[in-house]
């Protein structure tokens, strides 16, 4: 029985020779080893990478703040936080925190609850949390 020789290809050695977009994608993140390109070329780089990821960390964090609002004052017509929670006129932030806490895990969509229930414990806690520290 012949024995089954492994063969080996090397990449071509041609300049300018197009490895795909994977390759482009490491080449870009100098995952190559050194970079052959001057110290102010590499710091120039590094300060545009440093700039993106603060503009996309800005992006993220005014994403977050547009959903919060959004969620703040998106409440239904006759929203009554406290029938919602179903607490009294007088309950305490311990009682509030109780009901919210047990109507949350009853609601939350990833434990197979309903999404808008969710969001209207989630508002009618919120403004009662919020009228307490007033």
């Amino acid at each position: 029985m012949k024995s089954r020789s492994r063969r080996t290809y090397a990449a071509p050695k041609q300049e300018g020779f197009d490895f795909g977009p994977w390759h482009q994608y490491r080449a870009e993140r100098g995952e190559f080893g050194a970079s052959n390109c001057d110290p102010k070329e590499q710091a120039r780089r590094d300060q545009e990478q440093r700039q993106r990821a603060r503009r996309e960390q800005e992006q993220r964090d005014q994403e977050q703040r547009d959903r919060q609002q959004r969620a703040r004052y998106n409440r239904p017509a006759g929203f009554d936080p406290r029938e919602v929670l179903g607490v009294g006129p007088y309950a305490t932030q311990t009682e509030i925190r109780a009901a919210w806490l047990k109507l949350v895990k009853l609601h939350h969509p990833d434990h197979g609850g309903d999404a808008e229930k969710f969001r209207v414990v989630q508002a009618a806690f919120e403004r009662l949390r919020c009228s307490r520290a007033a």
